[in-house]
């Protein structure tokens, strides 16, 4: 629970460990969770996408979870969930989970990666290429295309958290942002990619009713439950921990459900 500036956070839901690209293991991402006094930890490796580059898979996933459900005991004053953070791989919204998979995650986080493989030549064309080139600026018209792959992603699955918006892939955020208040997703705060959200970005997203969840996106134990960064960035907000689900304990609802 981060006291930084009076603003206290609950929860972390975006965590990663050696079973993807997190560089540690369950036991040390838990332990640094139950050392920031959090209440809730989320370990969310990466979908099925890209082994190769550090993702999960059916086998890694199956000793994930009993790793975890192993340790769970151990901690009983912390919530421990087992989400997963899928990747967009589809121009078209598509995702690389099926719904089978859903019954093996507590909830889904999703973003766009660049380590994945795309669904087709389409989607490199129209989703991959401006989305490794961002820093060459986005067209409207790619924008335009991106945005319209997030609001079909968010409206064909269950997607709980919307991962570090604006990161590589831009979109036109206040759309995206209404989507998400439609059907019950959450726009993360990453504390890791904050700064590839502008203030103007940002704005356009408190226009809407879209609920912010604050997130580490912690790779290593110093940032698990680590909101410096958020909390720096916040500091002209007053009050915007309203707007945060995760700054009140035991509010926060995962969709898992298609609307």
């Amino acid at each position: 629970m981060n006291k930084d500036n009076n603003m206290k956070f609950y929860g972390d839901y975006h965590t990663h460990t050696k079973y993807s690209d997190g560089h540690i293991t369950v036991r040390q991402n838990i332990q640094a969770a139950f050392d920031a006094d959090l209440k809730d930890i989320s370990i969310t490796d990466h979908g099925y996408n890209s082994p190769d580059f550090g993702s999960l898979t059916p086998e890694k996933m199956r000793k994930q979870r009993a790793e975890i459900e192993k340790i769970k005991p151990e901690f009983p004053t912390l919530n421990i969930h087992r989400g997963v953070e899928a990747n967009i791989v589809g121009s078209d919204g598509t995702i690389d989970l099926t719904e089978k998979d859903y019954e093996d995650f507590d909830y889904i986080i999703a973003g766009f990666h660049a380590p994945t493989r795309p669904k087709n030549i389409k989607s490199f064309r129209e989703l991959y290429l401006n989305s490794y080139f961002y820093f060459l600026g986005t067209s409207k018209a790619a924008r335009e295309r991106n945005t319209k792959t997030y609001i079909e992603m968010v409206k064909k699955y269950p997607i709980a958290i919307i991962a570090h918006i604006n990161h590589l892939t831009k979109v036109n955020v206040k759309e995206v942002a209404k989507c998400c208040a439609d059907y019950g997703t959450y726009i993360e705060l990453n504390a890791k990619y904050i700064h590839d959200l502008s203030y103007n970005a940002f704005e356009e997203i408190l226009a809407t009713e879209a609920i912010l969840i604050a997130n580490s996106d912690g790779h290593y134990t110093e940032h698990v439950g680590n909101f410096s960064r958020i909390i720096k960035y916040l500091k002209n907000y007053p009050g915007i921990e309203n707007r945060i689900v995760n700054t009140r304990p035991g509010t926060v609802k995962f969709r898992t459900h298609l609307s």
